[in-house]
């Protein structure tokens, strides 16, 4: 990939998250920071990485739109239903996982990062 497009691509990223969200900070600007600044590094060879052949590079751009078009679907769907809410009972939202002030949560994440 080149420097130009990755940069056009964040650029992009962080306009279109700024006209939907209306806010510079929020996931879509974040991610097309990060990613776009990290693919920048590599394409000038400052980060240590094998070589990205063009698949992978397309696979990037693919899932950049996926991620998009996913935020954009679920806007419309939220704007198309004007009586869905995301304000769910907090009875809705109990996992069993939690019901003992998160130890079980703690232990797992402990037993998986060994």
């Amino acid at each position: 990939m080149s420097l130009l497009l990755v940069f056009v691509t964040t650029i992009l990223g962080m306009i279109l998250g700024k006209m939907i969200f209306k806010n510079w900070v929020n996931h879509l600007t974040m991610y097309s920071i990060i990613m776009g600044g990290l693919t920048f590094l590599y394409e000038l060879k400052l980060l240590a990485y094998p070589d990205i052949i063009p698949l992978l590079g397309s696979s990037f751009l693919l899932l950049f739109l996926s991620f998009v078009l996913g935020i954009i679907t679920f806007l419309s769907a939220k704007n198309l239903n004007h009586g869905w809410s995301l304000n769910l009972p907090k009875t809705d939202l109990y996992l069993p996982i939690f019901a003992d002030k998160g130890k079980m949560l703690k232990y797992s994440v402990i037993f998986f990062l060994v």
